[in-house]
């Protein structure tokens, strides 16, 4: 699997330089620089800003542990990985205390020096995602929000997500999106590959309803041959993706054959298409989906406990439109917009009743239920406004939305001296209903969770007028 940041090896040896090279290129790390001049390294290190350093103690002009020492003294945020013949504890505990990462005794072993690679540059991502994350946060911005602009809203809870997405775009590590039905965890998977800055596609797998066999088609391709039928090959989804972003949708519907696959692609970024044992190498960035719950399956024994907590390295929530009824508003306008430049048409206008009518509904299909109803609103419309009578069969007549829960769990009277007549109670609700719903008795029926007559009824023994 391809890493973000490339590694620099600092030996006056050629030969052992290119051996690491070609070590950590069988490994799947192919961003590697030879420094063969210790004199020249530290303006290499401030060229390249390397994940990690491979270098040798014994080098001619300027020693290991001198360059060691100013890499340290000029804190250059970069793990150091020492070659060294000695294998005498000492060594190795001068060498840490110098601030070295690890030590690799010569002759290196090629497993150990791609698993200390890797170490090393896992750790420089984390470290730089945070320090990323940080800025974002304090900043209080997204810095690319050209890559978000498919997603509108406005709520704090969409704000929050989005800097954390924009901050984590650019790493390689899997990133699990969840949250229910048409909240559009795809758009947000599609986001993040346009963030990352990848030149690959984003290629996309519904991993829901199908079998481990022909999920490892879909997913692994397979040579010719390799089963009755397969008369020619076939590139899978994660050779499509090479550079890019593979989604995997409904990841909470994997068989368990399909999952211990899908484990070993993430932990080594290794792969074999079916019919072949020939092992390839995928750098393509992994982000998966569900509405289902994860951590119940894992608990069940339905889902691999290791393949969670390897997804869950970036793990991105996308909340319920009822919870954040603040963005109704904007949605509804933005569906209003697509929908009538669809059609041709010039956009009605979203009457104020309507979109206080809107705001009642729990939309249980979430944002894709309340494009679909604007959609239909705008086809049916034959005047230039949209008003509430356009989605009022469309919704339950039960009042959705409940009113949110007093600070503490006391309720909204906790801080009155004196507690309002239950007469007088009635008539502020009513009263304000009435003002939400701009004067449109449907409206302020569905607020207060009755009927148009029995408010009707409460209007004229309050003597409040109504429309």
């Amino acid at each position: 699997m391809a890493d973000s940041a490339p590694v620099l090896i600092i030996d006056d040896d050629a030969v052992m330089a290119r051996s690491c090279q070609a070590m950590l290129r069988a490994g799947g790390i192919d961003e590697t620089y030879p420094c063969t001049d210790a004199r020249e390294a530290l303006d290499m290190i401030r060229r390249l800003s390397p994940g990690a350093i491979l270098l040798d103690l014994t080098m001619p002009y300027v020693s290991g542990q001198d360059l060691l020492r100013q890499i340290a003294r000029e804190t250059i945020p970069v793990p150091v990985i020492v070659f060294t013949g000695d294998p005498s504890a000492e060594t190795a505990v001068e060498c840490m205390r110098g601030g070295a990462f690890d030590y690799l005794i010569k002759p290196v072993d090629p497993t150990r020096l791609v698993h200390t690679v890797r170490r090393a540059l896992e750790m420089t991502d984390l470290r730089r995602e945070y320090d990323g994350f940080r800025r974002r946060v304090f900043a209080n911005e997204i810095e690319c929000p050209e890559a978000f602009s498919d997603i509108v809203a406005t709520s704090a809870a969409m704000r929050r997500l989005l800097q954390y997405a924009d901050t984590i775009a650019h790493t390689k590590w899997p990133v699990l999106i969840t949250g229910e039905t048409g909240t559009g965890k795809d758009l947000l998977a599609r986001a993040i590959h346009r963030r990352s800055g990848r030149t690959g596609e984003f290629v996309a797998v519904n991993a829901g309803g199908i079998d481990s066999q022909l999920f490892a088609d879909a997913l692994f391709g397979h040579v010719r041959g390799a089963y009755s039928g397969a008369d020619r090959s076939r590139p899978g989804a994660i050779a499509s993706a090479q550079g890019g972003t593979l989604f995997l949708d409904e990841i909470g519907e994997l068989q368990p054959a399909s999952q211990v696959k899908l484990l070993r692609l993430l932990e080594q970024g290794e792969y074999c298409p079916l019919g072949s044992d020939v092992v390839k190498h995928s750098d393509a960035r992994v982000i998966v989906a569900t509405h289902r719950d994860l951590r119940a399956l894992m608990d069940a024994g339905a889902f691999r406990a290791d393949l969670f907590y390897r997804l869950q390295t970036h793990q991105l929530h996308v909340p319920a439109l009822r919870d954040r009824p603040e963005d109704i508003n904007v949605l509804a306008s933005h569906f209003v917009r697509k929908a009538a430049e669809s059609l041709g048409t010039n956009p009605p206008e979203l009457a104020a009743e309507a979109l206080e009518l809107l705001r009642t509904h729990q939309f249980q299909g979430n944002v894709r239920e309340l494009q679909g109803m604007i959609s239909d609103a705008v086809c049916k419309c034959t005047s230039g406004t949209l008003g509430p009578e356009e989605f009022l069969a469309r919704l339950s007549p039960q009042r959705s939305i409940a009113a949110p829960a007093a600070t503490s769990g006391l309720g909204p009277f906790a801080n009155m001296v004196q507690l309002p007549t239950l007469a007088d109670a009635e008539k502020l609700l009513v009263e304000e209903a009435m003002r939400r719903g701009h004067g449109n008795q449907t409206v302020a029926a569905r607020l207060l969770g009755i009927t148009q007559s029995g408010l009707s009824r409460a209007l004229k023994r309050m003597g409040i007028r109504g429309s």
